[in-house]
């Protein structure tokens, strides 16, 4: 059969096999000094090889690692008897051989990475130096593991090497057992020939190791020999994980990124799109702007594409790019649409359901009120109700003042003024159980009008002082909005102001305290043209009202003015629906001033949702119903279609969820940054990662979710997008997850323990405890077969069980 002469990678798996042998002598405390190599830099040469990786072939490589792992001791005591040259004994041998071919037929970066650290904290340089006598530096075996490896990606750039595989290729449709070792041979001869070379520059720390560590088939490289020679041990099953391997090194690649479409002109009425991009090629059209997918289609043989499209509004900016087969991205091609001559308006926008990557935007703009008012208070004895079942105390006009007044907008504010001796006097004999929550409820004369009630920082820190956990309760006839005490610092706030008079009037300017601060909460009905934007560009079903929620502070004498847009931890606001909402396919979203649209976590309970958001803005429950083309026969085709419908997920460009494909750490983080509703349009991208770049539709979620301590990077500063999500890191990333939006330790099953997983010693050190917590909490269960298989990988099937079951224990959506 005829094939191209393939391109190598430089990335080496084949050298990975033979110098893992001596991977594991590196200290943990290795040495990072610049001009030498580190194991983080060595696991990121093999990122590319992993990438090249089909599910049969990492299904291969875990077949192969569980015949070593679970090999009888019987089998490993043949073994060790066929090495002539091991210094350890048959207990010490099985560890040692064990945690080594968990490195060598590893299927992805993250499980290498660990596998490597795991051997690092297991096996100390005194270890070696007591087994085998080795008395080398951190910095000189690094180096000899690099060397290994550098010298045996030199070879597969070798022309003559080049000219065997291109025998190879041609004459057999997979590689042999034969040629696999014969490659494997070449490549470990040529590396050792570098390493016994007297001008290499760590041949003496070689010349000590080779003393005492042999390398060849009597040594370390022997017990694969051995292995795989040994009846025992399924023969077939390792040749295939080793020829998943080459066969992924070997691979060719292609890295050519496809040229930059042209775009033809649009203007504000056209209903379809055209261009040239390169034959075949998957256009992808995205609305700048939001982030939102417009259409995709494919580029015909001629390089030209035509896609039809709903009218766009003047001046949007659409983003055009190709895609080809291989995955590579053309650069960008922008095109702004025009207002066309006969005027024409946007009627329908984004067809693609999603929360746009783009995400939030600023909160409206402050609502002055004036002074017209007339004061209906009575000034009587405050009179506080407590119910001592759930510690709601509730506030009467008997410990406020009322007034209504008309603002700019020509809307009537029921105002609600708090009187701070009357709440601390009415407050002083409650114990803490009983001033949970404080409930001040606004009876408006008509839906628009705007609900205001004012805390003077008085009666915030009397509540305070019972209890630090209670919250504020602001309610009217269709909205309330609870705002924890413990999130406003007045006192932070008063020296803010003061700052801010210096700046005006120099240091003559007279000191704010607390007292001189107060609290200002508004609950809005909005209507429904200020949103039509967000409505009809999304293709939105409200089946709510439209609240806005808005915090600020200010000094009393109005002069300093401050609104509080996010919170360092949820804050709960209640919407009333006419009719009992579909808790499975609705959700609440904020709506945002650029017309996106942000979806928030949310409870349902009959015709009352509780929306859970760290930031304040405009509010309305939508419906949706969502499902993809290729879950008809999924496992759990209902909790995909609920999660979409809550737009926490979403599918491919050509309407597929592709279930089975793993996640990626880029797709993950988007996943929980969605799920959470983190992302915050007032934070400016900081580029945290040099591999995470602005633009990127990850690239908010991601700083988002490092923010929210959910996520972390590499060791050597990056972020790794593209590498797939072990459950070793999922059980991570939950489990931080959970922490972030705290959840009753008490609902967890204490009887539940990590060591009922089959592989439990096989679970990272540093991943237990997480994989035990999400046990108990039925988060995430173990295989069928009793193992919690700590290095595979999770499919995006899986995915959505894990979310699921995950928003549900901490009750961010209803079970």
């Amino acid at each position: 059969m005829n094939r191209k002469s393939p391109k190598v990678k430089l990335q080496g798996v084949l050298a990975t096999s033979l110098a893992a042998s001596v991977v594991v002598s590196i200290p943990a405390d290795t040495v990072t000094a610049a001009e030498t190599y580190t194991v983080e830099e060595l696991v990121n040469r093999l990122d590319g090889v992993y990438d090249q990786l089909t599910e049969e072939d990492r299904q291969a490589l875990r077949d192969a690692r569980n015949a070593f792992v679970n090999a009888s001791d019987q089998t490993w005591s043949n073994i060790e008897q066929e090495i002539t040259d091991n210094p350890l004994d048959e207990s010490e041998f099985k560890n040692f051989t064990t945690d080594l071919s968990e490195i060598i037929y590893a299927d992805n970066t993250s499980q290498l990475r660990t596998e490597i650290q795991d051997f690092l904290d297991s096996y100390s340089e005194s270890w070696y130096n007591s087994n085998f006598g080795v008395s080398v530096t951190s910095e000189e075996m690094l180096n000899l593991i690099a060397t290994v490896e550098t010298q045996a990606l030199n070879l597969l750039d070798n022309e003559l090497y080049k000219s065997m595989l291109e025998m190879v290729y041609a004459t057999e449709e997979e590689l042999s057992d034969q040629t696999m070792h014969d490659l494997m041979n070449v490549a470990y001869t040529k590396a050792q020939n570098t390493l016994e070379d007297p001008d290499f520059k760590y041949n003496e720390a070689y010349k000590k190791v080779s003393q005492n560590v042999s390398l060849d088939k009597d040594g370390l490289i022997g017990v694969l020999i051995g292995l795989k020679n040994n009846t025992d041990i399924n023969n077939s099953t390792i040749v295939e994980g080793q020829k998943a391997l080459i066969r992924a090194a070997l691979k060719e690649v292609d890295n050519t990124a496809p040229s930059k479409p042209t775009v033809n002109s649009v203007d504000s009425n056209d209903t379809a799109i055209s261009g040239a991009a390169e034959k075949n090629s998957k256009v992808v059209i995205t609305n700048q702007g939001t982030g939102a997918v417009v259409a995709t289609t494919y580029a015909n043989s001629s390089d030209e594409f035509t896609v039809t499209i709903s009218p766009q509004s003047a001046n949007t900016v659409l983003e055009v790019k190709a895609i080809d087969a291989a995955g590579n991205e053309s650069a960008v091609e922008t095109v702004t649409v025009t207002q066309a001559s006969t005027g024409g308006s946007n009627n329908g926008g984004n067809t693609g359901g999603g929360t746009p990557s783009g995400d939030d935007n600023d909160t409206p703009d402050e609502e002055e009120t004036g002074d017209t008012g007339e004061d209906t208070n009575q000034e009587d004895d405050v009179d506080l109700d407590v119910d001592p079942a759930d510690g709601e105390v509730l506030v009467d006009n008997e410990a406020v003042t009322v007034t209504k007044e008309e603002n700019e907008e020509g809307k009537t504010v029921v105002k609600v003024d708090l009187n701070a001796e009357e709440i601390a006097k009415g407050l002083a004999d409650k114990t803490p159980e009983q001033v949970k929550s404080i409930r001040i409820q606004v009876n408006k004369d008509s839906a628009e009008d705007v609900a205001e009630v004012a805390i003077p920082s008085g009666a915030l820190n009397a509540v305070k002082g019972k209890n630090a956990d209670a919250i504020v309760e602001v309610a009217t006839e269709g909205a309330s909005y609870k705002l924890p005490v413990n999130e406003v610092n007045t006192d932070e706030l008063a020296k803010e102001f003061s700052d801010q008079l210096k700046e005006v009037l120099g240091e003559d300017a007279e000191e704010l305290t607390s007292d001189d601060v107060e609290i200002s909460i508004q609950v809005n009905e909005v209507a429904v043209e200020e949103v039509a934007e967000n409505v009809t560009q999304n293709n939105l079903k409200p089946v709510s009202k439209v609240i806005e929620f808005k915090v600020e502070a200010r000094t009393k004498d109005g002069s300093q003015k401050k609104e509080i847009k996010r919170f360092k931890k949820y804050v709960e606001r209640e919407i009333e629906g006419e009719q009992e909402f579909d808790m499975t396919h609705s959700t609440a979203v904020r709506l945002n001033e650029d017309g996106t649209f942000t979806a928030v976590p949310t409870l349902f309970d009959g015709t009352t949702a509780t929306v859970k958001s760290m930031t304040n803005s405009k509010y309305t429950i939508v419906e949706n119903n969502k499902t993809f083309s290729d879950i008809e026969d999924t496992w759990n085709k209902e909790t995909i279609e609920k999660l979409a419908s809550k737009y926490i997920i979403q599918g491919k460009l050509d309407g597929t969820y592709a279930p089975k494909d793993y996640i990626k750490r880029s797709e993950f983080t988007t996943l929980i940054s969605r799920a959470l509703g983190l992302v915050d349009e007032d934070v400016d991208f900081e580029g945290m990662f040099p591999d995470v770049k602005e633009g990127k539709w990850y690239a908010n979620h991601v700083e988002a979710a490092v923010d929210a301590g959910i996520i972390q990077g590499r060791e050597d500063g990056t972020f790794d997008p593209d590498s797939y999500v072990t459950r070793n890191e999922t059980a991570a990333m939950i489990r931080r997850a959970m922490d972030f939006v705290t959840y009753d330790k008490s609902e967890l099953n204490q009887d539940k323990e990590v060591t009922k997983y089959e592989d439990y010693d096989q679970i990272a050190k540093w991943a237990r405890d997480n994989v035990e917590v999400l046990l108990q909490a039925e988060i995430m269960s173990g295989r069928g077969n009793g193992n919690f298989d700590p290095y595979g990988d999770i499919n995006r099937a899986e995915m959505a069980k894990v979310l699921d079951e995950f928003l549900s224990f901490v009750k961010m959506i209803n079970g």
